[in-house]
């Protein structure tokens, strides 16, 4: 998202769909990130997805490293 309160606003409304999620800034703060995550089990990242897709959202799955 371009402005903070658009990612903040999209946070909320995963939050109530039962998911939490964090928010990530870019270097410059330009571009906001809405994730959520991370997940153990497949079935926890399809049913995440589910939940999104039922609320009109569009999703894509990241694979990180753990720390």
């Amino acid at each position: 998202f371009r402005q903070q309160a658009d990612a903040d606003s999209r946070r909320g409304e995963l939050a109530l769909l039962g998911l939490e999620a964090t928010i990530e800034s870019g270097e410059s703060d330009d571009w906001h990130r809405v994730v959520v995550g991370p997940f153990d089990r497949r079935s926890d990242i399809a049913r995440a997805q589910a939940l999104a897709a039922q609320a009109g959202m569009d999703t894509l799955l990241l694979r990180r490293e753990a720390p």
